[in-house]
């Protein structure tokens, strides 16, 4: 029960488990490794005798790190730096209580500002030049070559039809030049 509100759960950000039974925190490790890749809330997990726990405890714990990770790099967009690799995190982690302390840490801010600051910094890469722009496409913003055929470019699609194709785009899908 315990793996399966850690797996779903998108608020749980910091969990310490210390059984007097060392199984359970085997049995806890090995059912959440095989499919764990998947949560992106959890940043700091404390467990009895990890060095006990094996190949499963690596595989949590890199887990654990990642999200660490990405909130750290969130934040630091949220804060101002624009780069592609903290953009693709912010749109991972937005979710994240985890990122709304960071911020407040970063930003020396209270709660609700903390949170304004992450809506409008995913605001401000969400239309067609923004986004192209942040993902390393264009420099200035997106031009098309006029087509003989007059087949709908992207630079002819309304801003609603962009927004619903941006659900689904995301600045880490954008592959970086070789």
């Amino acid at each position: 029960m315990l793996a399966d509100t850690l797996q779903n759960s998108r608020t749980l950000c910091d969990l310490s488990f210390y059984p007097d039974d060392y199984k359970s925190a085997v049995l806890l490790v090995r059912k959440l490794s095989p499919s764990f890749s998947a949560n992106y809330t959890l940043l700091s997990m404390r467990l009895s005798k990890r060095r006990e726990l094996g190949a499963d405890w690596f595989t949590v714990a890199d887990v654990v790190r990642r999200n660490f990770s990405l909130v750290t790099r969130a934040a630091h967009f949220v804060a101002g730096t624009r780069h592609k690799y903290c953009a693709a995190a912010a749109e991972l982690v937005h979710f994240n209580p985890g990122l709304v302390t960071k911020v407040q840490e970063l930003a020396s801010v209270d709660e609700g500002e903390a949170v304004l600051r992450i809506k409008n910094s995913l605001k401000s890469f969400s239309e067609l030049d923004e986004f192209m722009r942040m993902a390393g496409v264009v420099k200035e913003s997106v031009a098309c070559h006029r087509r003989d055929d007059g087949q709908t470019q992207l630079v002819d699609l309304g801003r609603d039809c962009w927004l619903c194709i941006r659900q689904y785009l995301k600045v880490g899908d954008i592959l970086d030049p070789q």
